[in-house]
């Protein structure tokens, strides 16, 4: 359950967002999907890993934790085939040196955000467009991986996501934002960093996560992980109980809505969210389940 093939495409050619920084369209394509395509893809993205590869950059974790792949269990028994595509806590790709890399090295070992949006893109326009039998997407994202998972969605918003499962999404700490004494990763100014050398222009500004988003009946501006994109149909949101990290702000949508969008409260560890087999993961596995009719 692995990536089918290599991504080629270089963020300087990118072709999910146009000139004027709004989503472009895929090329009509029908029939049936290729053969390769699996029946789903689980878009794992873990938060900050504190086991670093050598403390040269920060790993993915919820295939190797148990997480992911208890989803992945969970839909290969309804007989379907299931590829899982896992991202790190970051902005760039990484070889197990930490060099970092822009999507398309042949030597990354680890992948980031610029990574998630790429393969956003090749499920849309190469496994979903306007096949009969499309590829669906099922996202997974603990703490810090929720913020970059939702900032993909709210990007490429015309890539239709089934299950959105956030298990204590969190944004402390993921930018020069964080609490006094609370160790920080600086997502921001790597972003402000990379839009300085390109020039890029994204659709939003994507280095402001916390106390951005204005949503309708809600005084407070929220955090980026707390909004649920347009392109989610249903939203599973776990919280843990963990001393010093937690998710303490319920999901909502754009508009203002709680619609299919469902919460539960564990006592579990807020790194044990991404183990197999803990309370959180199941029930949003049933819930996953129920939602597939089974």
């Amino acid at each position: 359950m692995h990536r089918l093939l290599p991504l080629l495409l270089l963020l300087s050619g990118c072709a999910w967002l146009n000139g004027a920084g709004e989503p472009t369209e895929p090329a009509p394509t029908t029939g049936n999907r290729p053969a390769d395509a699996p029946d789903f893809v689980v878009l794992a993205c873990s938060g900050h890993e504190f086991t670093v590869n050598n403390g040269l950059y920060r790993s993915s974790y919820l295939i190797r934790d148990g997480a992911a792949l208890e989803v992945a269990g969970a839909l290969e028994s309804m007989g379907s085939t299931v590829s899982v595509w896992d991202h790190g806590d970051s902005f760039y790709d990484h070889d197990v040196d930490g060099n970092a890399f822009t999507p398309g090295s042949a030597d990354a070992a680890d992948f980031g955000f610029l990574q998630l949006l790429e393969e956003m893109v090749f499920i849309r326009d190469s496994m979903i467009a306007d096949f009969d039998n499309p590829t669906r997407v099922v996202a997974l994202a603990h703490s810090h991986g929720s913020v970059w998972c939702h900032t993909a969605m709210h990007l490429i918003s015309d890539l239709p996501i089934d299950v959105l499962i956030d298990l204590d999404g969190d944004v402390e700490s993921w930018d020069s934002g964080a609490a006094a004494g609370v160790p920080a990763d600086f997502w921001d100014a790597v972003i402000a960093e990379y839009n300085g050398i390109t020039g890029f222009n994204w659709a939003f500004d994507i280095s402001q996560a916390r106390d951005a988003w204005s949503i309708p009946g809600i005084d407070e501006l929220q955090d980026i992980e707390d909004v649920v994109p347009a392109s989610v149909d249903l939203a599973l949101e776990v919280w843990g109980n963990g001393q010093f990290l937690r998710d303490e702000d319920p999901n909502v949508r754009l508009d203002g809505s709680v619609d299919n969008v469902l919460l539960l409260q564990t006592g579990e560890s807020h790194e044990g969210l991404a183990r197999a087999g803990n309370e959180g993961i199941g029930w949003a596995v049933d819930q996953m389940l129920e939602y597939y009719g089974q």
